[in-house]
């Protein structure tokens, strides 16, 4: 999320008092009985001074108040778009192609590919029309793998039960990843 959170900055984006609605994973809530903030939650108020709110449970055309044009029901008609288009047509070769792929196809989406219940825009035109102050580069962050992201980490962000060991392979792949993180994204 900081990655995604520090481009829409790059791009003109004003963050501070803005809100962040993810669904109730536990990527973001943490365990469900969960005593105390998550640290996703902690990092969206502290870092970023935003919002962080959950959408109720099953609720997948949920719109807050707060939010006038944010659908839950949008997120996910982009993925199965995504996953209909392109993923169940796309053949890999490897890492590498497959982000090359994936950058594409994204770019293709975001700045050609007219929807129909968004009155034929792209989602870059309604961008555009709500916030025409945004840099275009908003709808060109490279794809990146997440688990390389992870790796790039200080060890001292990993936190687990008492049992857990550092992940073995965190230390020999930073360096590496964290410079490639740098001359990959804008």
């Amino acid at each position: 999320m900081q990655v995604l959170l520090r481009h829409f900055e790059r791009c003109g984006i004003k963050l501070d008092g803005g809100i962040i609605q993810t669904d109730n994973g536990s990527e973001f809530i943490g365990s469900w009985n969960k005593k105390g903030q998550t640290a996703f939650t902690a990092t969206i108020q502290g870092e970023f001074k935003m919002i962080h709110q959950t959408i109720p449970c099953s609720a997948h055309t949920y719109q807050p108040l707060a939010i006038a044009d944010g659908w839950q029901s949008d997120v996910e008609t982009a993925h199965r778009l995504i996953e209909n288009e392109f993923f169940e047509v796309e053949k890999f070769s490897s890492r590498t192609d497959f982000l090359e792929k994936v950058g594409s196809y994204l770019l293709w989406f975001n700045t050609a590919r007219k929807n129909s219940y968004k009155e034929n825009q792209t989602p870059w035109e309604i961008i555009k029309a709500k916030c025409p102050h945004v840099s275009p580069q908003i709808v060109n962050l490279p794809p990146f793998y997440l688990d390389e992201l992870f790796d790039a980490m200080p060890d001292e962000s990993v936190v687990g039960g008492h049992e857990l060991i550092p992940h073995p392979t965190k230390r020999a792949r930073t360096l590496v990843i964290l410079s490639h993180l740098k001359t990959a994204l804008p």
